[in-house]
């Protein structure tokens, strides 16, 4: 729950509210759909039945659950945005150099499927 809901929601909102992924990239139409379908198939939104773990919701709901819980998603969020903010950097880097060729071809080489 803490990643789904904490970090999840949370991760998704900085990248759609920030322009950090630009939706209007052609090409990139059925990496899209893909990221919608793996983040709706996950059930964000659906209720979930935590009553059958008590000491689970007396954690969560206490100083000490919800301390924890801000500490890793801080952590989880920092992390995972640094990460693509370097990436990021090095594709506008490679972009900007006109060193794109490895890139564009690794991608040709991979399975249909899988894109």
């Amino acid at each position: 729950m803490v990643e789904l809901l904490l970090i999840g929601e949370t991760m998704l909102a900085n990248y759609t509210f920030t322009d950090r992924l630009d939706y209007r990239i052609k090409g990139a139409e059925r990496e899209i759909a893909h990221l919608q379908e793996v983040w709706w198939a996950r059930e964000p939104f659906r209720v979930r039945d935590f009553t059958r773990y008590p000491d689970v919701i007396r954690f969560a709901g206490e100083d000490p659950g919800i301390k924890y819980t801000k500490m890793l998603a801080i952590q989880g969020i920092e992390v995972i945005t640094q990460r693509i903010d370097r990436t990021a950097a090095e594709a506008v880097q490679a972009v900007q150099a006109g060193d794109v060729e490895p890139y564009v071809e690794a991608y040709r080489r991979r399975k249909p499927e899988s894109r």
